[in-house]
């Protein structure tokens, strides 16, 4: 509107002599000439019009205009546009609350304050009204207080208004930063904060790993919610079979169902828990559960090769034998090339965890024999007891030298001692299955007999673990008995024979000594799980096919040290797409652990696979599957949250409300001072001798009024 105009002179007095001193000039000049009245008077009005113009420019007047309006507070409404937002609470749907709460404010207060409509779930955006469709298959409030910061810095929104219903599943605790806000945030609660009617599995309580023939306990924690003294059928399933259903009457909020299963497959198992659904069940989505455990076999196959019958080899298997978790093979060469006894594990492809060399290879030995064992090693990978005996022909061990514990690449017999004691090595109480030996090992030990020494130029690799020295000089004692672990390649080594004497004994104690080292030892050899150098966590789960799928893992050596500055590759391969994505993982630099990012991945199962490389070599490897699918976080706590919108006006400034205080907002918000329209008054001025065009105005005049002098033949 406008408001006023002014001109400004230095000298308005003198404007004044001017304007009319012009105008008598211009009627003295033409009082007297000898034309019509009309040609005189408009001769006088271009001189004394220009005259004046002319002589106006010289004094510098300003003219000035002013406009003045009223400018609206801006005000940004956020609405909840998550799919949480569509649940029913008791007839009442959210979204149509929401709907109905904006329209409301929109046509209250559109008079006076501009509103901004922005929707919020997985991401953030300005909408208009008909946008509002309530899919987001996540919730984010954090992103609220970005576009807060940014506005404010533009100094564009006084307030907010939050409609939502309070449920949460992604982003930073809004209570935090709203009280960082520097704008007021009142907040309106859509939807019901009273408990639904919902029937849950809350989690499954069972192991990840478990050994094939046992019996294995499964806990299901289920949790209700206005079922009271219903009937519900719990289903469990293995490997897309029924294998039992229970009933169950819901006496109170939370019950536990256990079941009992025995996998008769080996490998990585797929179970699902199931309840049968009610049709005013909120949420019928968390109505199932699904988990997977890894079935191992619990049985130890141990191949034992000797080179002929000798007391030793018989205390070995009569300890053995008897034990469940051992299968134990026997092969004594009879002579080159043939052997007593016969072993499936040489040829099938069963696994074979431990091969014990004892009194073995002897200088009878046909290469053919040896090659067979070597290619045992390369292909199944177990692990390698050598007893060494005096059958023994070390020369022969060569060619086992990459699987063997030995410093010393040629090895040479030098003798035998047959009269050797037996002390615990310095490695003894750090071995992996130390905890598992008698509190009095060392002085059980002390009483054995004396066995034979074989006396070599084999030594313990660096790194490897003595378990038994000989009992002399410390500082020229030798070492009987140890252990070595690199790179998943395990081996032992006892350098002597006459055990067997410990096995017969007739001290109790000494037998026990016998029997629980070689018996942990075994164990030890042939556990590939007791040591996970590389974990990826987690080793097998479900994500939400919304989020983003971040991995960790953790690296160590085989002395338990964590591996700081390793790169570790991980191949993902979509098992339903055949699809294979690549990570590295990032060293945190904090022992040992690692982290990779995925991104977002539809749902489906996955296999992925870890190859860890220290000094550019590969160094452990590590699997395992997961799942991606729709979890329905959304549906998750289908009561609104009432707190945390309380919490978030409160911290922030602002005040909370419901759908049914409406009315209340409006008049709060047109009273409140901050949201006040504000009166703005824009002036715009110019000089006037600044102006290009008022010269040529002037000349125009001028021009016009000599013009018409002459063609009137005017002086």
């Amino acid at each position: 509107m406008l408001s006023g105009f002014d001109i400004q002179f230095p000298y308005p007095l003198l404007a004044f002599f001017i304007l009319f001193g012009s105008i008598a000039f211009a009627i003295l000049a033409y009082k007297n000439a000898s034309v019509s009245f009309h040609i005189k008077l408009s001769l006088i009005i271009l001189r004394s019009f220009s005259l004046a113009l002319l002589a106006f420019l010289l004094l510098e007047p300003v003219f000035e205009w002013q406009n003045q309006s009223v400018q609206k507070s801006k005000l940004a409404v956020f609405v909840d546009h998550s799919k949480s937002m569509r649940l029913d609470d008791f007839g009442i749907k959210r979204d149509s609350s929401a709907i109905y709460a904006y329209s409301f404010l929109d046509s209250h207060l559109k008079d006076s304050l501009s509103l901004k409509l922005y929707a919020f779930g997985k991401s953030i955006r300005e909408i208009p009204k008909d946008s509002l469709h309530f899919d987001d298959p996540i919730t984010n409030m954090a992103s609220i207080f970005k576009v807060l910061a940014k506005v404010d810095r533009e100094k564009k929104i006084r307030g907010a208004i939050l409609l939502s219903d309070g449920q949460i599943n992604q982003g930073e605790e809004p209570v935090v930063l709203a009280k960082a806000s520097t704008v007021p945030i009142n907040t309106v609660l859509i939807g019901d904060p009273k408990p639904k009617k919902d029937l849950k599995i809350t989690r499954v309580i069972a192991p990840d790993k478990a050994y094939l023939g046992t019996e294995i306990p499964i806990s299901i924690i289920i949790q209700q919610n206005g079922f009271q003294d219903k009937s519900i059928k719990i289903s469990l399933s293995g490997n897309k079979r029924r294998l039992e259903t229970k009933a169950l009457t819901l006496s109170s909020r939370e019950h536990t169902v256990k079941f009992t299963v025995k996998p008769d497959k080996l490998g990585v198992n797929h179970f699902r828990v199931a309840l049968n659904t009610f049709k005013d069940d909120v949420s019928p989505n968390n109505n199932r559960y699904d988990f997977k455990i890894e079935i191992l076999d619990q049985r130890k196959h141990l191949l034992v090769i000797s080179g002929y019958p000798e007391p030793d080899l018989s205390a070995l298997l009569s300890t053995l034998n008897p034990l469940k978790n051992f299968t134990v093979s026997k092969l004594v060469q009879k002579s080159p090339g043939n052997f007593i006894g016969k072993s499936v594990l040489l040829d099938s492809r069963e696994k074979l965890h431990t091969i014990i060399l004892i009194g073995f290879p002897t200088k009878d030995t046909d290469q053919q024999s040896i090659n067979k064992i070597q290619n045992l090693l390369k292909t199944k990978k177990p692990a390698l007891f050598v007893w060494i005996t005096r059958q023994t022909a070390l020369n022969r061990l060569s060619g086992f030298e990459s699987f063997l514990p030995f410093a010393e690449s040629s090895p040479q017999l030098k003798g035998m001692a047959l009269e050797t004691f037996l002390e615990p090595g310095q490695d003894l109480m750090v071995l992996p299955f130390s905890a598992a030996l008698p509190s009095d090992y060392r002085e059980r030990l002390a009483e054995t007999p004396p066995v034979g020494l074989v006396k070599s130029n084999i030594t313990p690799k660096k790194g490897s673990s003595v378990v038994w020295v000989e009992k002399s000089d410390p500082k020229t004692a030798k070492p009987f008995f140890w252990l070595f672990n690199e790179t998943n390649q395990k081996s032992g080594v006892i350098c002597g024979d006459g055990l067997w004497r410990w096995r017969l004994n007739a001290n109790p104690l000494i037998r026990e000594v016998y029997q629980q080292t070689l018996v942990s030892t075994m164990e030890w050899l042939s556990e590939n799980e007791e040591i996970n150098l590389l974990s990826i966590f987690p080793k097998s789960g479900t994500f939400d096919e919304h989020l983003e799928i971040k991995l960790s893992a953790f690296l160590q050596n085989h002395k338990l040290i964590p591996i700081e500055d390793a790169r570790i590759n991980l191949e993902v391969l979509g098992q339903n797409s055949q699809k294979k994505l690549f990570s590295t993982f990032k060293s945190m630099r904090s022992g040992g652990e690692y982290q990779t990012d995925l991104g977002l991945l539809p749902s489906g199962n996955y296999s992925y696979k870890a190859t860890a490389y220290v000094q550019n070599s590969t160094f452990v490897e590590a699997s395992g599957i997961f799942q991606v699918q729709d979890l329905g976080l959304e549906f998750l706590k289908p009561e609104a949250n009432q707190d945390l919108m309380e919490d978030i006006a409160r911290t922030s400034g602002g005040k909370f409300y419901t759908t049914e205080h409406l009315k209340q907002l409006v008049k709060d918000i047109k009273t409140d001072p901050r949201y006040k329209p504000k009166a703005k008054t824009n002036t715009q001025s110019f000089e006037l001798a600044s102006q290009t065009s008022i010269l040529f105005l002037i000349l125009g005049l001028l021009s016009l009024e000599w013009l018409i002098r002459k063609l009137l033949s005017m002086p």
